[in-house]
């Protein structure tokens, strides 16, 4: 972070693509006070955990998206650990994940959905 908060003014506009649990979402707004901070979180109970996180802080230059960013727009397969886990990963099954043997096995108990997907450009 304090790499970061050495590229962020108050005044930037930040992405923060696969919020996960929202740690750089809510780091990032406490800079960018006069910006704006987009999340883009597909998985949607980590989509409304960040979303509560942002109402309990009274951040409204904070938009949460529940959308994938890919290539372009439309929808793709996400593979995703279950509410069940305590793993945030997830990935669009387009590009694949991890490749290792120890995620491949790790990825077997993945959930899959479909999800709308924006590009940046969008």
């Amino acid at each position: 972070m304090r790499f970061v908060s050495k590229l962020v003014k108050a005044d930037s506009c930040c992405y923060d693509i696969g919020g996960h649990y929202g740690y750089y979402t809510m780091a990032l707004s406490a800079i960018a006070t006069e910006g704006a901070v987009h999340t883009f979180e597909p998985v949607h109970e980590h989509a409304v955990r960040i979303q509560k996180g942002v109402e309990r802080s009274s951040l409204t230059k904070t938009r949460i998206h529940e959308t994938a960013v890919a290539k372009a727009c439309g929808e793709m397969k996400l593979r995703f650990a279950g509410e069940d886990s305590d793993d945030s990963m997830a990935y669009l099954d387009e590009y694949g994940g991890v490749d290792t043997e120890a995620a491949k096995a790790h990825y077997q108990q993945f959930k899959e959905s479909i999800v709308p997907t924006i590009s940046i450009d969008q």
